[in-house]
C-alpha cells in the first residue's frame, strides 16, 4: 500500500539527503549563495536548518509516522516552491540537493513534487508496517523507489542543458 510505500521511501530519502549534507557541508551554502534568495548572514543557518530538519523528520517517520510525514510534505512542498522560483527567476545554478553536484532542473521539482505526494498519502493513511514477507516486499519497493527517485534528476540531466 502507498502509506507502506511512504513509510519506508521517505525516511531513507531524507536521511540521506542530510547525510549527503553533512559529508558535504559547504554544498548547500555554495547552491544557496548561486540561487541569491536569502541574505549572505542567512546562508549558513538556513543550510543547517534544513540539514536537521531532513534528518530528524526522516528519522521521527520510524517513531510517529503520520506527524513526521505531514511535516515531510510540508517541507518537501517547501522544496517544490522554492526550485520552481529560483528556475524561473535565476540563471542555471547548482541543486544543493543531499550534498550532490548536481544542477538544479525541473527534474528536481518533479522529485521533490511525487516526495511530496508520497508523503501526503503517507501521512493519510499511515499506520503500522506489514509484516513477514510484506514487510519484505515493501522494504524492497520503498528503497527501490528512493533510490530512483533520488537518481532522477542526475539521470535526466544532459550537460549543458538546464531543464
Amino acid at each position: 500500500m502507498i502509506q507502506d510505500l511512504a513509510l519506508i521511501t521517505l525516511p531513507l530519502v531524507l536521511v540521506a539527503s542530510a547525510l549527503g549534507h553533512l559529508l558535504r557541508p559547504y554544498g548547500l551554502p555554495a547552491a544557496l549563495r548561486a540561487h541569491r534568495t536569502l541574505p549572505a548572514a542567512l546562508i549558513v543557518p538556513v543550510a543547517g536548518v534544513v540539514v536537521l530538519t531532513e534528518l530528524v523528520l526522516g528519522l521521527l517517520t520510524v517513531v510517529v509516522a503520520r506527524p513526521a510525514l505531514a511535516g515531510a510534505a510540508v517541507l518537501l512542498i517547501s522544496y517544490v516552491l522554492y526550485g520552481s522560483y529560483v528556475l524561473r527567476t535565476r540563471p542555471p545554478v547548482p541543486c544543493g540537493c543531499g550534498g550532490a553536484e548536481s544542477p538544479l532542473t525541473g527534474w528536481v521539482v518533479i522529485r521533490a513534487a511525487a516526495l511530496a505526494a508520497l508523503a501526503l498519502a503517507g501521512a493519510g493513511f499511515a499506520g503500522p508496517l506489514p509484516h513477514g514477507s510484506d514487510l519484505a516486499i515493501t522494504a524492497l519497493a520503498g528503497t527501490t523507489f528512493a533510490v530512483l527517485l533520488w537518481a532522477l534528476p542526475r539521470a535526466l540531466t544532459v550537460p549543458g542543458r538546464t531543464s
